[in-house]
């Protein structure tokens, strides 16, 4: 779990697992197709620490308003899905699924 401040606010992601995966989906996202839709993406993942998209909206607008970028926010993200022993778990059984094809 890492802990990070936004907009003068403390915040700590759970990190990556079966149930925030579960939750991203619930909130429109696929995991995997990031790039597809990189806002939503980055909106739904800071929701998972934050509470709600709303919230997290709200935040990542106020923290560009405020002078801040979306690398700050990108580098947090990609962390926690390098530290996600469940994200490479499931990406390593993607990527042999998508070679017996």
């Amino acid at each position: 779990m890492k802990k990070f401040k936004l907009n003068g606010n403390e915040y700590e992601f759970e990190g990556l697992t079966f149930n925030s995966v579960c939750r991203l989906e619930e909130l429109g996202v696929d995991i995997t197709s990031a790039n597809e839709k990189p806002m939503s993406f980055l909106r739904a993942i800071l929701a998972l620490a934050v509470g709600d998209a709303n919230t997290a909206g709200d935040e990542l607008q106020a923290h560009l308003m405020n002078g801040g970028s979306l690398d700050e926010i990108a580098k947090i993200i990609s962390e926690e899905i390098a530290d996600s022993d469940f994200f490479q778990a499931v990406q390593g059984k993607t990527s042999k699924l998508k070679t017996v094809k």
